[in-house]
């Protein structure tokens, strides 16, 4: 199964993920990566200065997604931001319950102003709407609908406006494995359609120009590129670059190119008690195995298991040893068993 890898940018990378089986659904807190009853987190960052960027593939050193939070009880979020030269910047979070217990609205306003920032809608399965709003007034909304098993089945994206920005259809089957997808872009144009088939292991992705004039294509099975085929005068676009995950969160990269080879490099994890959930080394390796990026991560952690002090170590071709690229220190406070 593979991950188109989208974007990159100063250790940014936004990925969509092709073939991930949803999974149970977690707690906020658990999402930014906690475990226990956390109801606040306070961070602290320090960049040591190493000229140092990530390489085109998934995340080596792994991000803070919370640097400061508050959390209530069942882990949901109710405070979200950082402090910015001494100020807090970020949104408090209203929540709304039904007669379970069970959040059914979330409203985030920014901290030191009565604004919207944004409203989130649950129903059973998981997230029905989300609207963001600038100066205030609704900009920009994205709808999500389930199938009957609660496996997401239509995401739908509009403007400001109202209009279409991007629309994607998901079939599934009972256990949550996707086997059809269907993208469109602006005026419900198509943009991608992906096949793949559990039983054979056999993914198929294309991606389509405006007139309906084939993009790219790529056939996928067994861990190998079977076809790959992209006009010759195009070059980084959307779908020639994608991941297979692997045990353990290790993962194989593919790039491809329009003579119809492909690059390959990996990324292997260690993890600290082997919970696949901190992350001691992430290393970076081409086609011949040679290490060309990693990083290291030395925890000091406290008897829930979360870090309360992170050292990060890298390396890459610029930075050959070990050299000091980031220490995070974290205060967490626990609600009372």
């Amino acid at each position: 199964m593979l991950w188109i890898r989208c974007g990159f940018g100063l250790g940014l990378m936004v990925v969509v993920c092709i073939g991930c089986a949803e999974g149970q659904q977690k707690t906020d807190a658990e999402t930014d990566g906690f475990a226990g009853p956390v109801k606040s987190v306070a961070t602290s960052v320090t960049i040591a200065g190493a000229k140092w960027q990530q390489p085109d593939a998934p995340w080596l050193v792994m991000p803070i997604l919370c640097r400061d939070c508050s959390y209530d009880p069942d882990g949901s979020k109710t405070l979200s931001g950082q402090m910015v030269d001494g100020k807090f910047v970020g949104q408090n979070i209203q929540l709304s319950r039904d007669a379970s217990g069970r959040v059914t609205d979330k409203l985030s306003f920014q901290v030191g102003s009565e604004q919207f920032f944004q409203h989130e809608v649950f129903g059973p399965f998981g997230k029905t709407e989300f609207t963001f709003y600038q100066n205030g007034k609704p900009c920009g909304q994205e709808k999500r609908r389930y199938d009957g098993n609660g496996h997401e089945s239509e995401w739908l994206s509009l403007d400001c406006e109202g209009k279409q920005q991007g629309r994607e259809e998901t079939r599934s089957d009972k256990d949550g494995q996707w086997t059809e997808r269907t993208g469109w872009g602006k005026e419900g144009v198509m943009t991608s359609h992906e096949t793949y088939d559990p039983e054979t292991d056999l993914q198929h992705f294309t991606t389509f120009e405006e007139d309906g004039a084939v993009n790219l294509k790529w056939t996928f099975q067994h861990g190998k590129v079977i076809s790959f085929w992209e006009p010759s005068d195009t070059q980084g676009q959307y779908g020639d670059s994608f991941t297979e995950k692997k045990d353990k969160g290790d993962v194989v990269n593919f790039q491809c190119h329009n003579d119809r080879t492909c690059d390959r490099s990996s990324v292997h994890y260690e993890y600290l008690n082997g919970d696949e959930r901190n992350v001691t080394s992430a290393e970076w390796r081409n086609a011949k195995g040679e290490l060309r990026f990693a990083a290291y991560m030395e925890y000091q952690v406290d008897t829930a298991h979360n870090w309360t002090s992170r050292r990060v170590s890298v390396i890459s071709p610029e930075l050959p040893e070990r050299t000091l690229y980031e220490t995070d220190s974290r205060t967490i406070e626990y609600w009372a068993k």
